[in-house]
């Protein structure tokens, strides 16, 4: 899931193209590893998109109402015991206020039962850790291209 290819250019892109040209494209990252949280912010940045880390699940339901991002990537463990980004991504779903928000999981657990278990959630994308920055970047593309936005 984690492999893109050149998106054609379409209206949504160039909205999307706008946005970071404006540096009004917000992503908020989720990962209870800060080093991952810090890879993504930093390669995303480089693109010009602002990205807002956490490392706290239990807090990230909130910051996502707050922030209002374009796109909210995030991990599946945080503490054991504590919340997953399974129960994250059914609140982000269940709330009017998100619900919009395209939510994908950037882990490092890999099998088809977690990717199964995300599309049950209403996870829009899967990608596995460690990526490829390239790969990153264009698959947050693509994603963005291809969402909704609610500025439109």
């Amino acid at each position: 899931m984690c492999e893109s290819t050149d998106i054609p250019k379409n209206k949504q892109n160039e909205k999307t193209e706008n946005l970071i040209e404006k540096g009004h494209l917000k992503v908020f990252c989720q990962n209870s590893v800060l080093v991952n949280a810090l890879y993504v912010k930093i390669t995303l940045k480089e693109k010009g998109i602002e990205v807002l880390t956490n490392t706290d699940m239990e807090k990230a339901h909130a910051l996502i109402q707050e922030y209002q991002p374009h796109l909210v990537l995030s991990d599946i463990l945080d503490k054991p015991g504590g919340m997953t980004g399974f129960d994250l991504c059914r609140q982000h779903k269940a709330c009017e206020a998100t619900r919009h928000i395209p939510f994908c999981f950037l882990t490092s657990l890999q099998g088809d039962k977690f990717v199964r278990r995300a599309q049950d959630v209403g996870a829009t994308h899967y990608m596995n850790l460690p990526m490829d920055k390239d790969i990153l970047i264009k698959t947050v593309m693509q994603i963005l291209s291809n969402s909704k936005n609610p500025e439109d």
